[in-house]
């Protein structure tokens, strides 16, 4: 519950141009749930593809490539590499 609410929060942080909240938000719920799910869960995808959008922002495209890479290796081997929500991480990883 914890960090899907702070994954929410993170965007609406992000939204109104509060990257460093939105980056601390989204940092704290991928810690919450790496303790309670495991390093390769499903559901940190979208909290990597999260912070890899702020690494972006912050001008930091070293970070942000390493948060998707792992959203997709989590994605293709939850979905497999056809998938949509795969095929999207991919193009945002250029």
């Amino acid at each position: 519950e914890l960090a899907a609410t702070l994954l929410v929060l993170g965007q609406a942080q992000m939204q109104s141009k509060g990257i460093d909240a939105a980056a601390a938000s989204w940092e704290e719920a991928l810690a919450i749930q790496e303790r309670a799910l495991g390093a390769s869960h499903p559901d940190l995808g979208a909290i990597l593809s999260s912070l890899a959008q702020v690494a972006f922002v912050r001008g930091d495209p070293q970070a942000a490539k390493a948060y998707l890479e792992r959203a997709i290796e989590i994605g293709i081997a939850e979905n497999g590499e056809s998938h949509p929500e795969v095929a999207k991480l991919l193009g945002n990883l250029g």
